[in-house]
């Protein structure tokens, strides 16, 4: 009665999780716990459509503490080539109601950090044990960007099953000498070729091996296409620039530099690695969104009125968890700051930083590449200029190894 209890508690509480962002659709239950089917709340599909949208999967397991332990079954997880169901999440309840507590983890996490059993009446399914929830990075502290990794998960499933680039098999044709039109059978001389349907023929054995040489480079390009991971689409394209050559591409017309993308998306993974793992990135994201707003709020009755010579401070304090963040801004004039080796320059830079602690500065009329119409417009654009400086002194000070 007690699982039954627990198996209740936690189809509630992932029930009221997930209703303000998906359709559930259905549920299947037994005493370890519930499966929620779920749909992504869009008016312009439906079940009905041609190509219907793809289905989320939400399994709910209840954890009484530490102690206890679940199993979950291989093909929930993976699918026949071994690969991650991008659509299938697990959640975990625990606490009374004073303490109650999520955690969501996703089919790839499960697979990369999860053991399958091996022997026992659970052999062949994935061992998820009591101490999971101790593990902080799959705890949900804000409901906002777990419901975002559900939907993003969904939307790559729907992207990656029906998508497809271009056509898997391009038509063949006769090449026989004898598929020609009547007149050049006849055997007339024309003073440049003896054998109009002998050259005919060759022509169209070379037009057809390079219709192959086109099937497989674009069924190559088809298997990236459908890629979603931006680090492995640049390295598979550099290797097929390699064997095909840039021409191939029309690279020299596209609207990236693979280059830029395949540096930052691997700065971007190892900051998203780094943050997740010590279960910090929920509170990064956080101060980065406060910081954003404490600026604009400082800045817009203030832009207008400001000469290029005035500007601003802002001191970012926090604890060493990335918690409890607090701001202290003020004007500034030029003269206020001593440009050194330690700040960027006349326009921006930081003026201290160690871990708890970073103050920044702008001089914001002091610069000319904002996009807008009017300076409310300009500075909302600007976020890169007066948030990446703090943020990234906040990541370096929490992982001074990565500092370059």
């Amino acid at each position: 009665m007690k699982n039954v209890d627990n198996g209740t508690i936690g189809e509630i509480r992932t029930k009221a999780f997930l209703i303000d962002r998906f359709w559930i659709l259905e549920r299947s239950i037994d005493i370890q716990g519930a499966d929620y089917i779920i749909q992504r709340k869009l008016s312009e599909k439906n079940i009905l459509d041609k190509i219907p949208p793809r289905f989320g999967v939400v399994q709910v397991k209840f954890m009484q503490d530490s102690n206890t332990s679940h199993y979950i079954h291989r093909e929930y997880i993976l699918d026949e080539s071994e690969e991650p169901r991008r659509e299938f999440f697990l959640m975990l309840h625990t606490g009374n109601e004073e303490r109650k507590r999520k955690f969501l983890i996703s089919a790839p996490e499960i697979k990369d950090n999860f053991k399958i059993c091996e022997k026992g009446d659970n052999i062949g399914k994935f061992y998820i044990p009591g101490n999971t929830i101790d593990n902080a990075k799959y705890e949900v502290t804000n409901n906002k960007n777990s419901l975002d990794k559900i939907e993003q998960a969904i939307k790559l499933a729907d992207f990656a099953s029906n998508r497809k680039f271009l056509i898997k098999t391009l038509p063949s044709f006769s090449v026989e000498e004898e598929n020609i039109d009547y007149p050049y059978t006849l055997p007339l001389k024309n003073g440049w070729i003896d054998d109009i349907p002998r050259e005919f023929s060759k022509l169209k054995k070379s037009l057809r091996s390079t219709m192959w040489d086109i099937e497989e480079f674009t069924n190559k390009i088809e298997i990236i296409f459908e890629k979603t991971s931006p680090l492995e689409v640049v390295k598979e394209l550099k290797e097929l620039l390699k064997e095909y050559g840039e021409n191939s591409f029309n690279y020299s017309l596209w609207d990236v530099d693979i280059e830029d993308l395949e540096e930052a998306t691997q700065r971007h993974q190892r900051k998203y690695t780094l943050l997740n793992d010590q279960g910090s990135l929920t509170n990064y994201l956080k101060i980065q969104k406060e910081l954003n707003d404490e600026i604009i709020g400082f800045l817009e009755p203030r832009i207008e009125s400001f000469s290029k010579n005035q500007g601003f401070s802002i001191t970012s304090t926090y604890n060493n968890d990335l918690t409890n963040c607090k701001f202290t801004t003020k004007e500034i004039e030029k003269d206020d700051i001593q440009i050194s080796s330690s700040t960027h320059g006349t326009l921006y830079g930081i003026i201290h930083s160690t871990q708890g602690a970073v103050t920044f500065y702008y001089f914001p009329r002091m610069y000319g590449g904002y996009k807008g119409n009017n300076w409310i417009e300009k500075i909302n654009n600007a976020f890169d200029i007066f948030i990446s400086p703090t943020m990234d002194e906040i990541f370096f000070n929490l992982f001074p190894q990565e500092r370059e």
